[in-house]
């Protein structure tokens, strides 16, 4: 049986696009030392992100654009603007801080300049962030219910 996953928690992002990631979701996190770092976000779709350390992420990106080789052209150009498109470098701060641009927070689904509640959890090599629609919408989706709330 595998471990139970650390439970995530809700997080602030202020009008600067800023993520502050609570401490005790970042203490899960194996790359994470406490310093500047750039990492790679991946905008997976609606409502979900996910954070990687530049260098885990680094050598996969780099593979998914040498298999592109040997694709026709058209299909070729359309993966490589999808690539562009999903993978995006972020600076995460000492203080916790992670830098949002435009693109992200499209994806998480609000505009800048605007505070917002996120959801935000560790992984085994990272972060993921959702909208809470998106969270909401999983939690629906995917009942995993103990039973203990029946009257029967």
């Amino acid at each position: 049986m595998s471990p139970r996953p650390e439970p995530g928690q809700l997080a602030q992002i202020d009008e600067e696009a800023r993520l502050c990631v609570p401490a005790d979701v970042l203490r899960a996190v194996p790359w994470w030392t406490g310093e500047a770092v750039d990492v790679m976000a991946e905008l997976a779709e609606e409502g979900l992100v996910r954070i990687y350390s530049m260098e885990l992420a680094r050598p996969a990106i780099d593979g998914l654009f040498a298999g592109l080789a040997d694709l026709a052209a058209a299909e070729r150009s359309e993966r490589l603007a999808v690539l562009g498109d999903r993978y995006r470098t972020l600076k995460f701060y000492a203080e916790r801080r992670l830098r949002l641009t435009k693109e992200v927070t499209q994806i998480l689904g609000f505009a800048p300049g605007t505070r917002t509640t996120v959801f935000v959890r560790s992984l085994a090599r990272g972060l993921e962030i959702t909208s809470l629609a998106f969270r909401l919408a999983r939690l629906a989706k995917t009942p995993l219910s103990l039973g203990l709330h029946d009257d029967d």
